[in-house]
């Protein structure tokens, strides 16, 4: 990817992009249904998918145009992708988590759901690859009898673990951070 192409998500405006290291900015959102943009994954400088209030869009030609490449009811609030498996996830608030791994052509809707209370989380504000096939997803806390509203898969999602059950920590999780020298275990969340 070339250091100086850089994608904005503006919400309410559609995207932004600049060629040249963000000196200019050019709203490109020929295409887009919804403009108020929640999330960006960059893959290349060709192709970026954003997550809008009602689902997600792809660009195959740098941003000229946009096709919707899944629709929800709900945000799509973050996006993630596994180099290793190339699978791309999407987590939405209020519709759960989506995997596609043909770059967007296709979906398949994920339960991120709790073994031991026998729950799912639906609201999801945030979706983090760690490893191949691995990934966490954070979300509403409210969804969740105990522990916190933080899972693990280490299968593609197919089947989840909370990740502070027991702690006594019980809160939503909004954002995750890897440590890049240790991703499965140095993680930050607010």
């Amino acid at each position: 990817m070339s250091s100086n192409i850089l994608y904005a998500g503006a919400f309410g405006s559609g995207v932004y992009k600049s060629t040249n290291n963000g000196l200019t900015w050019i709203n490109q959102r020929v295409g887009i249904t919804n403009s108020y943009v929640r999330s960006v994954y960059v893959l290349n400088d060709n192709t970026v998918f954003i997550g809008t209030n009602d689902g997600l869009c792809k660009t195959t030609n740098g941003g000229s145009s946009w096709v919707l490449s899944l629709a929800t009811l709900n945000s799509v609030s973050s996006i993630d992708y596994d180099v290793s498996t190339n699978s791309l996830y999407a987590a939405t608030y209020g519709t759960g988590l989506y995997k596609s791994t043909d770059q967007g052509a296709s979906w398949t809707p994920l339960n991120v759901f709790d073994p031991v209370t026998n729950q799912t989380l639906f609201h999801q504000w945030v979706v983090k690859v760690y490893a191949g096939n691995s990934l966490y997803v954070g979300g509403l806390i409210t969804e969740i009898d105990s522990g916190s509203s933080l899972f693990r898969s280490v299968n593609g999602g197919s089947s989840w673990s909370q990740v502070q059950r027991g702690l006594g920590i019980r809160s939503s999780v909004h954002s995750i951070s890897l440590d890049p020298a240790n991703p499965t275990t140095g993680l930050i969340i607010g």
